[in-house]
């Protein structure tokens, strides 16, 4: 007897399938409408790969007519994250932005990221250098809150700690630490209060807050083109109901504070807030409030 054959959940996409680079391994992407311009390339979270959200296809149905939707594997996809960092996923999507600009016709773009993905793209407007129309987090939480509802996470991170003072950052944490293979600097950065992953914390001050985000309105300033009336904007969108954030927060109150520390110092508000009171980390069980949220993204681009 046959067994029934699952359907893909996220959907099914057709576009093109292409390697970016061949150094120092083999990384490809898969994009949409290959003939647009406009690339706007979304970012998993953690263990994530291609189709990392349920509002893929959507998505790519929706972009505006000169956008298509560009998926790339970075070097951290899947597991790889354990023995990363997000110096070297901005390194990965400077080779993916010249690629797409030599060989795919790309003229301007957009960063979407899930989860992690927000980590990677905060880290890239403090030390990318291509220019972006639009930057979207989706789920920007904090992996430190998180692990810390574990009673073992003091003792792991405690572990990470000496294993930093005796020089062994690159060697791997013990199995039972975490659900995927991890270095001890990868536990930290992720873990630690002040790591280098540590963006989205509640537990911060106002003052640190924007110590770790005013760069988002200095990126827009620094790289706008100030001939084009299109500026960089940059869409804070936070659930309401997303599984990952300890119960004690104040979720609408911490999107706020976010886009706050964005906008410090700014002659004029760059970020704002997408809050969905509802939905979970990936928006997989609320229709309308995704609904809400492509539309509200699709209306960025077509301004």
């Amino acid at each position: 007897m046959r067994l029934p054959v699952p359907a893909s959940p996220y959907g099914t996409l057709t576009g093109d399938l292409f390697s970016y680079t061949m150094t120092p391994t083999n990384l490809v992407a898969f994009e949409t409408s290959p003939s647009r311009p406009s690339k706007c390339i979304l970012l998993g979270g953690l263990s994530d790969g291609l189709l990392p959200t349920p509002y893929c296809k959507e998505l790519a149905e929706q972009l505006p007519e000169q956008w298509s939707l560009v998926q790339p594997l970075l070097q951290s996809s899947y597991t790889g994250f354990g023995h990363g960092a997000l110096d070297r996923d901005v390194q990965d999507l400077e080779t993916l932005f010249l690629y797409l600009q030599t060989h795919r016709r790309a003229e301007s773009f957009t960063l979407m990221g899930h989860s992690t993905g927000c980590q990677c793209i905060v880290h890239y407007l403090k030390t990318g250098k291509q220019s972006l129309r639009l930057a979207v987090l989706q789920a920007p939480v904090s992996d430190r809150e998180h692990a810390a509802t574990s009673p073992q996470y003091a003792h792991f991170l405690s572990l990470a700690q000496d294993m930093r003072h005796q020089n062994k950052l690159q060697e791997m944490m013990p199995r039972e630490a975490f659900w995927a293979p991890i270095t001890a600097e990868r536990y930290l950065d992720l873990h630690e209060r002040g790591g280098k992953d540590d963006y989205f914390s509640s537990d911060y001050s106002a003052e640190e807050l924007i110590e770790r985000l005013q760069h988002v309105s200095a990126f827009g300033e620094r790289t706008d083109d100030t001939s084009d009336s299109r500026r960089f904007q940059c869409c804070v969108a936070y659930s309401g109901a997303d599984e990952y954030v300890p119960d004690h927060v104040d979720k609408a109150a911490l999107t706020q504070r976010l886009v706050d520390a964005m906008n410090h110092g700014s002659s004029s508000p760059i970020a704002h807030p997408l809050y969905l009171p509802s939905s979970n980390h990936n928006l997989s069980n609320h229709e309308q409030e995704r609904e809400q949220f492509i539309h509200h993204i699709v209306q960025l681009l077509q301004d």
